[in-house]
């Protein structure tokens, strides 16, 4: 048995945008594998909508490139390349179930296959092919719920610190929108090529909005997941204090640090020495059975994050 992993984001896209019609109309539409580079190419294979209203399907890495020779132990140095056929490659799959409810994506993570980041450059192709101007895509990571929790408990968010290593590119790819879209600009002018810091403090009686503070942690959960995949994540922090009520009523400090654990869990499937096809229907049930187990933390984790955005 092979354990898989599975993490959740959070999806937004322009409101006048369906995220499932975008899932559902790819292979109907005969559309051409996207190009991830010279020696990779994504593909979104077997979509369905099940009972439930959730959609469930495959992301498809085709890679080129790395590729280890073949090679019989004992036989001296007898390596020979793999026989792949003019555009052949080795098939890298990811499955994955979107939540319509939440707007929540349950992706199974690995090395080899997409990341977020790289659905996103898959769906902003589209947009281009189809001619669609104004058309963008963020995918946060969730966070367990108590990080959430502990900013919604907080009567008054006094003090907010944002570090990022190496922030050009990384600030460019990922504010589209939102509170720290600016900085993006910012950074490239001053030529930030280590890193970028800032703070945001209130004074000793408002307190900075919890709505944009949402905003800052989503901003950085996109940056953070992306610096991860270049391995360039060290150095990063998102720092947060305020007060909280103690049980007698009185206000005490509370800081929480958010490279906090995203919510995730595994499920496994029984995975063939040398595979032939992609597992689909093993991979479907095992995401399903990831989707139950989480569902009510992810609920709660949604709730707390709307009433954030009202504050």
């Amino acid at each position: 048995m092979v354990n898989k992993k599975v993490t959740c984001y959070s999806v937004n896209i322009p409101e006048s945008m369906d995220f499932v019609q975008l899932l559902l109309d790819n292979e109907e539409s005969s559309l051409k594998p996207f190009v991830l580079d010279q020696y990779r190419t994504i593909e979104l294979k077997y979509t369905q909508i099940q009972k439930n209203g959730s959609i469930v399907g495959l992301f498809v890495t085709t890679s080129r490139k790395n590729i280890p020779p073949a090679h019989k132990p004992g036989n001296g140095d007898d390596y020979t390349a793999l026989p792949l056929d003019d555009g052949q490659g080795l098939a890298y799959p990811n499955v994955f179930l979107y939540d319509p409810q939440f707007k929540v994506l349950y992706l199974e993570t690995n090395r080899m296959g997409v990341s977020p980041s790289k659905i996103c450059a898959y769906f902003e192709a589209r947009a281009i092919r189809d001619s669609i101007p104004t058309f963008w895509i963020e995918i946060s990571p969730l966070l367990k719920k108590e990080a959430y929790e502990r900013v919604e408990n907080m009567v008054r968010i006094k003090y907010v610190n944002l570090k990022l290593a190496k922030p050009t590119g990384l600030l460019r790819n990922n504010l589209s929108k939102g509170s720290l879209r600016g900085l993006a600009s910012i950074s490239d002018q001053l030529n930030a090529d280590k890193y970028m810091q800032c703070s945001f403090t209130a004074d000793k009686v408002k307190s900075l909005k919890k709505g944009e503070i949402l905003n800052i942690i989503d901003s950085f959960g996109r940056i953070h997941s992306e610096a991860t995949e270049l391995g360039r994540e060290k150095g990063n922090k998102l720092i947060i204090k305020g007060n909280i009520l103690d049980e007698d009523g009185a206000e005490i400090e509370d800081v929480v640090d958010f490279l906090l654990n995203k919510i995730d869990f595994r499920f496994s499937i029984e995975e063939p020495i040398i595979a032939s096809n992609l597992q689909f229907m093993d991979r479907k049930n095992g995401i399903n059975t990831v989707y139950m187990k989480l569902y009510k933390e992810v609920s709660t984790v949604v709730d707390s994050i709307q009433r954030l955005r009202k504050e």
